[in-house]
């Protein structure tokens, strides 16, 4: 504890100094600041084409009321745009190059050149410190040039050239209350126990709350401290911050006690809070103890049953970490099983398709040997049509019996086309043409069985219904990107748009309906969302049928 203690002191002691330093560079942050903003007021006569022109002028050129008129035009401009933005601003002046005349006004009067109640002396000898390398002088503390009731005493003055083509046409002074660095230092982190000197880069005091060292030099004791020390037998606290825009220094004087005073009292404090602490150390493990291995033995326990096979399980809540360990399981496991619903309800509907698609086969083998006979009797008796029918009717026969598979080759689904148009042409009084588009690389793909007929026979019984004029189904292929797009258009007469949204329509009990839903969800069961079957149709016009589904080519057919 007295380990603790020592130490705690020690860098209480250390943040305290560094605090106190810290303290010193905000209030120089804070005056170096308001230098700054000077120089952007000092460059709106650089800004002003008014004031440049005036100050481009040669004098010789000038009548007695084109002075005047400058004079004028000047001095409001220092008292509008200059004097009424700066409170503790006690003249300013405006120094023309080419008249070597000063233009001035003070917060009381206008000020003319060679005025008798300003010296321009200190002013005229600040020029010489102006240059293009160098276009800013901010002197030290000095007495005010107003000879007349000053503003103050002591002022500070900030010199800004103004320039052009690296040329200097003049100068803009500022002469400023030296109150101005009073107020900046006090409104910061000065506390009102401290000694503070402000001192310029004479080593002369700006201000300070010990009004009697303003404008004198500070004790040379003073002035070589560079960061902090401590002097008088360990008892003050001497600390130097240094302004490196200004070269300015701020110097603070503190007793010891009221920085460090507090020193014995957190000893104190840190001997109390330590015993505490151990006390409530000791408590708490035993509670955290407690209330840590109920729960953890819960979900131990859960966990357990999970593994056993158990997916029923759920966990109950509890506070702080091994509640959101909690939350977790039960999320993963709910996950789970809504996963093991949806992969069951997905086998389940993929069957039903199945099943749909398989009841739509006629597999009798003795039909399909019953029809071998017949059509050899219609040969023999040179029924030709007949048999042609026949051998149409026992290739559907063949196909549909040919595998359980539910893939097949594009090509001889289109042959199953042919033979079942061959056998629905006979149905019909005007015979309907078929026409094929396919390309040589599309016939190859591998499609779903029995997605085009149902197409087709939708053609046969609604599409050409009673209609005497030249009627035409065509079959188009082809592969697009990695897409096979099989396009079926009729010329028929069409489906209204209310039909059309029916077509879709699980609710419609109608054989179009199930027929190309059915299509629609194999499809998308077998390849997902992005395929399917789309329908675009005008009335007397015909109706386009475009199936899309990726393209995969047969691999027995490429080897």
């Amino acid at each position: 504890m007295i380990y603790v203690s020592n130490n705690t002191f020690f860098f209480s002691r250390k943040e305290t100094e560094q605090t106190f330093m810290r303290d010193h560079n905000h209030v120089i942050k804070n005056i170096d600041n308001y230098i700054s903003s000077l120089k952007t007021l000092a460059t709106k006569p650089s800004n002003e084409i008014g004031i440049m022109n005036i100050l481009r002028t040669n004098p010789a050129e000038l009548t007695e009321q084109d002075k005047n008129s400058n004079y004028y035009y000047i001095q409001m401009f220092l008292f509008r745009e200059l004097m009424l933005t700066q409170e503790n601003c006690e003249s300013i002046f405006l120094y023309s190059e080419n008249t070597a005349q000063y233009y001035g006004i003070s917060n009381t009067y206008i000020i003319r050149d060679n005025d008798r109640y300003y010296d321009f002396s200190m002013v005229t000898k600040d020029l010489t410190n102006i240059s293009y390398d160098k276009p800013i002088f901010i002197s030290g503390i000095r007495k005010s040039g107003m000879k007349i009731k000053p503003l103050s005493n002591h002022t500070i003055t900030y010199m800004q050239g103004i320039f052009e083509n690296q040329k200097r046409l003049g100068a803009i002074i500022i002469n400023l209350d030296s109150e101005i660095f009073y107020q900046l230092t006090t409104d910061s982190k000065i506390e009102p126990y401290d000694v503070f000197y402000l001192i310029d880069q004479n080593n002369n005091v700006i201000c300070s709350n010990d009004s009697s060292k303003i404008g004198l030099p500070l004790p040379i004791e003073l002035s070589k401290v560079t960061a902090h020390s401590f002097i008088n037998e360990d008892k003050l606290v001497v600390a130097s911050e240094l302004s490196e825009l200004t070269e300015w220094r701020l110097v603070t004087i503190s007793e010891t006690n009221h920085i460090f005073g507090y020193e014995q009292s957190i000893k104190n404090s840190i001997i109390v809070s330590g015993i505490l602490l151990i006390v409530l150390e000791i408590i708490a493990v035993s509670f955290i103890t407690i209330g840590l291995m109920k729960p953890l033995t819960q979900i131990s326990k859960n966990v357990s049953d999970i593994i056993s096979g158990n997916l029923g399980v759920r966990f109950s809540p509890v506070k702080g970490e091994l509640g959101e360990l909690s939350m977790m399981l039960q999320t993963m496991l709910d996950t789970i099983n809504n996963l093991i619903q949806q992969i069951y309800q997905k086998e389940e509907r993929k069957r039903q398709l199945e099943v749909n698609a398989l009841q739509a086969q006629i597999t009798p083998h003795f039909i399909y040997n019953t029809l071998s006979r017949i059509k050899w009797m219609a040969s023999i008796q040179q029924a030709d049509s007949i048999a042609d029918a026949l051998q149409s009717f026992s290739n559907i026969l063949s196909y549909c019996m040919k595998s359980n598979d539910e893939t097949i080759v594009l090509k001889q689904e289109l042959e199953f086309i042919k033979d079942y148009v061959e056998l629905m042409n006979l149905k019909v009084l005007n015979e309907i043409e078929m026409l094929y588009d396919v390309d040589k690389e599309a016939e190859h793909s591998i499609i779903l069985k029995f997605i085009l007929q149902p197409i087709v026979e939708n053609v046969f019984l609604h599409a050409f219904d009673g209609s005497e004029y030249y009627c035409t189904i065509s079959v188009k292929c082809r592969i697009v990107g990695q897409t096979l797009v099989v396009q079926i258009h009729d010329n028929g007469k069409g489906i209204s748009p209310e039909k059309l949204k029916e077509l879709f329509n699980i609710s419609v009990k109608h054989t179009s309906s199930i027929a190309l839903k059915n299509i629609a969800d194999r499809i998308r069961y077998h390849y997902g969302t992005d395929y399917g079957v789309t329908i675009h149709s005008e009335l007397n016009k015909g109706t386009n049928v475009v199936i899309n589904i990726p393209y995969i080519p047969d691999q027995h057919e490429r080897g």
